[in-house]
């Protein structure tokens, strides 16, 4: 089974819905992954832990993101430049990231770290163009959410450029809730973010 198989697995037996949701899930992923793959559509996927080498992947595709929308640019020699060794900069954070690869690129990102306490922080959730509608992005954020709920998370939170009208349908959909309190980056894209918070 793979890493992404068994984390949808093991969310299931996490949240208490035991021994006949794990035998129904891996029987309706297999029978959903064999029409997948008839029809052509399932790449092969890696989830793992991020790298400092995918510094080059990540910029391309978090830059790729960014240029969907107007006047946003990503900064990897200054605000963003976490990028150029990100596992270095998470482990600093006492945090984790992980990416998708396959067909020789990045197709996304997922991080999370404490902030204080039980307060934990998402960071960094990216999905390309190949990924998106297929289930993935909602697939990662439950992975990292059930992470920092085994380290002790009582809640999650996150900021979100204020743009990124399609981001926060889907975090609200997910019960993060937006808050009134806003911040300003002062970089190139005259950034101003929103705050979204989570009860886990």
């Amino acid at each position: 089974m793979s890493f992404l198989k068994a984390a949808s697995v093991c969310r299931a037996l996490y949240m208490g819905h035991g021994v006949v949701v794990y035998y129904v899930t891996l029987q309706n992923y297999f029978a959903e992954e064999q029409r997948e793959r008839e029809q052509g559509q399932v790449a092969e996927l890696n989830l793992r832990l991020v790298r400092d080498d995918d510094a080059e992947g990540l910029i391309a595709l978090i830059g790729g993101i960014f240029s969907e929308y107007e006047g946003v640019y990503l900064e990897p020699d200054d605000l963003d430049s976490d990028l150029q060794a990100y596992k270095t900069y998470m482990d600093s954070q006492g945090g984790e990231g992980f990416v998708i690869d396959g067909d020789g690129k990045l197709l996304a990102c997922v991080s999370y770290c404490p902030i204080e306490g039980d307060r934990y922080q998402l960071k960094r959730i990216y999905l390309s163009k190949d990924l998106r509608g297929s289930g993935m992005g909602l697939k990662l954020l439950h992975y990292v959410e059930d992470r920092a709920r085994a380290r002790g998370a009582k809640s999650m939170e996150l900021w979100s450029d204020t743009r990124f009208t399609r981001a926060h349908s889907f975090y609200e959909r997910e019960g993060y809730v937006k808050q009134a309190e806003t911040r300003d980056l002062h970089d190139s894209s005259n950034t101003t973010e929103y705050q979204f918070i989570k009860a886990l």
